[in-house]
């Protein structure tokens, strides 16, 4: 927040939960029903501090007893999802569509704020009855007291850059939601963002490493 100054939002990552092909459940609730009925036996893994903010806060509300597996990416740990050594993931779309569409995942719930345009038919947390969301994202920021004519020229050679339809396409085509915004709209949501992840992360106990 000190260091830099908000140029402008680029547009968000959304968030999936993906399944191996044999896990006996194929949506949100058959997945919490599965785990409460059998405390202990299922195990998710993590390649992020999304999945493991996400995981140990869908646990926490869902009130069940799963195992937190973290890897150091997401692509170790939906190979495992993919060999059967932990039944669940949380994963960008990204990463985790072409195994969604070859029919070795199952796609079980967006956990991120609005559906996939990839995934359209993937509900979310939100529409399941769940309250909370998680959503990668990307934006432009410029060093600490740059002149803000300049912050006004950047944000908007980079509107009108991500305004052309190739570009809008490749965005699609990397699975990034385009929000372009202001330089306080940025600001506005870096705050929300900063306040609701610490929250989450208080609420889950999860501790820094």
């Amino acid at each position: 927040m000190k260091d830099f100054e908000c140029v402008g939002l680029i547009g968000l990552a959304p968030f999936v939960v993906v399944a191996n092909t044999n896990a006996p459940f194929g949506n949100l609730k058959e997945l919490m029903a599965y785990a409460k009925a059998n405390p202990g036996k299922l195990a998710f893994a993590s390649g992020n501090s999304t999945g493991v903010v996400a995981g140990e806060t869908l646990k926490r509300l869902a009130g069940v007893d799963v195992l937190h597996v973290p890897y150091k990416s997401v692509a170790p740990a939906l190979n495992d999802t993919l060999g059967g050594t932990v039944q669940y993931a949380f994963a960008d779309v990204g990463t985790a569509l072409p195994h969604i569409k070859a029919g070795r995942l199952k796609a079980i719930t967006s956990i991120s704020s609005q559906r996939s345009p990839n995934l359209p038919d993937l509900p979310t947390l939100h529409e399941q009855g769940i309250a909370f969301d998680l959503d990668g994202w990307y934006a432009m920021f410029a060093p600490a007291k740059t002149p803000r004519p300049v912050i006004d020229r950047l944000n908007a050679i980079m509107r009108e850059e991500y305004s052309r339809p190739e570009m809008q396409q490749r965005m699609q085509e990397l699975n990034v939601i385009l929000k372009l915004g202001t330089p306080e709209e940025l600001l506005a949501f870096q705050k929300a963002e900063m306040e609701k992840w610490t929250r989450l992360a208080r609420e889950a106990g999860i501790e820094p490493e």
